[in-house]
């Protein structure tokens, strides 16, 4: 099923740039404009000079937060042009308490990551008035039954689903995977190094979302623990061998992007 989001405006805020190129290449596919902006003080610096229609607000980043950024736009002393643009939160946590605070924060909604298409169109079509149509054209899942074959570190069936089996849009995904992804590994690496939990769990939440859009379900659920270290709702004795965990899935894991990125060439 494809999804037409035609003369609607969205303006995605989100740091990690794995995320920012799937979620473009989606919206992009049905027909939205986006607008990125990398964290929530340049949202809302952006939204005091133009209009959108929907914010897609990733919830933890530098400089500013989402929740922070979310609750500068909803107050009217602010020069926002529109203190009731509606705001879906990004989250790649699924804690009652982070549900409750987005709430709180004055956001209209919230989809996990790495989110489903449905899900996420049904939220935009609930906040959005755009006229908007759905396209009755099937995808074919199975499209590139040949894309998964001698891979052991990574899946990319769900990511060939939101990138609709476009093979250059697979491959910008896996290029900025390439790109960016190894600094974020040596950060997290140094932050468990040092002990630093506020960075342990920076770095573990970011990485989280990137390894699920590749189906490296082994290093994000590690990440998800890792996080869980850092706020201190987990022992840390185990944060070493977590780490090690990442450290051989990772490596694996860019091998076989690497193989796979020549493949188009």
């Amino acid at each position: 099923m494809k999804y037409d989001l035609s003369g609607s405006k969205i303006l995605l805020v989100e740091d990690n740039k794995v995320n920012q190129i799937v979620a473009t290449q989606l919206l992009n596919r049905w027909h939205a404009e986006v607008i990125v902006v990398n964290n929530g003080k340049e949202a809302v610096s952006f939204l005091e000079k133009e209009m959108v229609d929907l914010v897609l607000m990733d919830l933890q980043m530098p400089v500013m937060n989402g929740y922070d950024a979310a609750l500068l736009i909803r107050q009217k002393h602010s020069s926002v042009l529109n203190h009731n643009v509606p705001i879906i939160a990004l989250t790649a946590d699924v804690f009652p308490e982070v549900k409750q605070k987005v709430m709180e924060y004055g956001m209209n909604d919230f989809i996990t990551k790495p989110f489903e298409q449905a899900k996420l169109y049904a939220a935009i079509d609930h906040l959005i008035t755009i006229p908007k149509q759905v396209l009755n054209t099937n995808i074919d899942e199975n499209q590139n039954p040949g894309m998964n074959a001698n891979l052991n570190f990574i899946d990319l069936t769900e990511l060939l689903i939101l990138v609709d089996n476009d093979e250059d849009a697979l491959s910008a995904v896996l290029g900025e995977f390439v790109e960016t992804t190894p600094n974020d590994v040596t950060s997290l690496e140094t932050a468990v190094n040092e002990k630093n939990n506020e960075k342990v769990t920076a770095w573990a939440h970011k990485l989280k979302s990137s390894f699920r859009h590749l189906g490296m379900e082994q290093a994000a659920d590690a990440c998800k623990e890792l996080e869980l270290i850092g706020k201190g709702k987990q022992s840390a004795d185990n944060m070493q061998n977590l780490m090690d965990v990442v450290s051989e899935q990772f490596a694996g894991a860019l091998e076989e992007v690497k193989n796979k990125l020549s493949e188009f060439n």
